[in-house]
């Protein structure tokens, strides 16, 4: 933000009328002290012809301000936070998919590298999916648990005739 407020308080600044500049704004974190605080753009409910304004200001941006390495570090962390922000979805503070695409397509193509990953079979048999997206019951059914008597005269729940994947609530 102090890049942004820089080029905006200078009229003579090359990025003086870009687009992404003047959208660009933080969201700090509504409690005190705390993480994430977060970069949006303040209207991002354009049309297409807006939209694609601001994908040429992201490109002009990114030409602009990549000449130094302090500029590329700069460009790389916009685009750093706009990638963690969103991932693959869209939220009020989202704007990826406002980003040139050759800007964002290696972040999302080591994405693509997880089919080659040696570990994935891992990853299946503890079900680690299913346990971070344990409250979506799209992916996790939701199940309850009953309580009986066994043989030897102790409560306990029966859950062997459900999911292997079904949280317990």
């Amino acid at each position: 933000m102090n890049f942004v407020n820089e080029v905006r308080s200078d009229i003579n600044h090359p990025l003086y009328d870009n687009q992404v500049i003047n959208l660009l704004e933080a969201d700090p974190s509504k409690k005190a002290g705390k993480v994430p605080n977060n970069l949006k753009l303040s209207s991002t409910d354009q049309n297409v012809y807006d939209q694609d304004i601001i994908i040429a200001s992201f490109r002009q941006l990114r030409d602009e301000i990549s000449v130094t390495p302090e500029g590329k570090r700069l460009y790389r962390k916009i685009i750093g936070i706009a990638v963690l922000q969103s991932g693959l979805t869209n939220s009020p503070i989202s704007f990826t998919n406002l980003l040139p695409y050759e800007d964002f397509q290696e972040i999302y193509g080591k994405l693509d590298q997880l089919s080659s990953a040696t570990n994935l079979q891992l990853f299946k048999d503890v079900s680690a999916f299913e346990r971070n997206n344990w409250t979506d019951n799209s992916i996790t059914p939701y199940a309850k648990a009953f309580w009986f008597k066994n043989a030897k005269n102790k409560w306990q729940y029966k859950n062997n005739d459900c999911s292997p994947y079904a949280i317990y609530r």
